[in-house]
C-alpha cells in the first residue's frame, strides 16, 4: 500500500470513494481473493450443505 499525498493509502481512498490509483497490488490481491472465494462457492454442490467454505482456506 503506497501512501498518496495526504497519507491514505490507495484502499483507503478506494473506501472513502475519493480517486485512486487501481493498480496498487493490495486491491489486486483483494481482487484473486475473492475470486478464489467465488470459485470455491461455485464448486459447492447444492445438495451437499455440510460442503462450506471454511474462512481462510480459499
Amino acid at each position: 500500500m503506497t501512501p498518496d499525498a495526504d497519507g491514505r493509502s490507495m484502499r483507503e481512498r478506494m473506501l472513502a470513494g475519493d480517486l485512486y490509483i487501481a493498480d496498487d497490488p493490495a486491491p489486486a490481491e483483494d481482487d484473486l481473493r475473492a475470486m478464489d472465494l467465488m470459485e470455491a462457492f461455485n464448486a459447492t454442490p447444492a445438495r451437499d450443505p455440510q460442503n462450506t467454505i471454511e474462512p481462510g482456506t480459499a
